[in-house]
């Protein structure tokens, strides 16, 4: 395990009214076992791809972190607060072999 990297984003408003931030830390994992499903109400599919195949829909900042975490040895990331999740995304994943 290693972490790829951390970034912030914010702040959302939600329809609700709410506001808040998110930092996300991405770990480099390996899945040892188990099947990937559903747990809750937040999600309606879960998938494996290879990198040279990602959905078309996925966000530039699940790209930026999934190139992080290809990036294997290399140090952690970090984006600094306030920057845009456009600027943090850079390479996308899809560019990774």
């Amino acid at each position: 395990m290693r972490v790829a990297g951390v970034f912030a984003h914010g702040p959302v408003v939600y329809g609700n009214g709410d506001r808040c931030r998110y930092l996300d830390t991405v770990f480099e994992m390996e899945a040892l076992g188990g099947e990937p499903r559903v747990n809750d109400d937040e999600s309606v599919d879960v998938g494996w791809f290879p990198v040279t195949a990602l959905p078309e829909s996925l966000a530039e900042d699940q790209r930026m972190v999934i190139g992080w975490a290809l990036d294997a040895g290399a140090p952690a990331q970090f984006t600094e607060p306030g920057t845009s999740r456009t600027e943090a995304a850079g390479q996308p994943a899809a560019q990774h072999d």
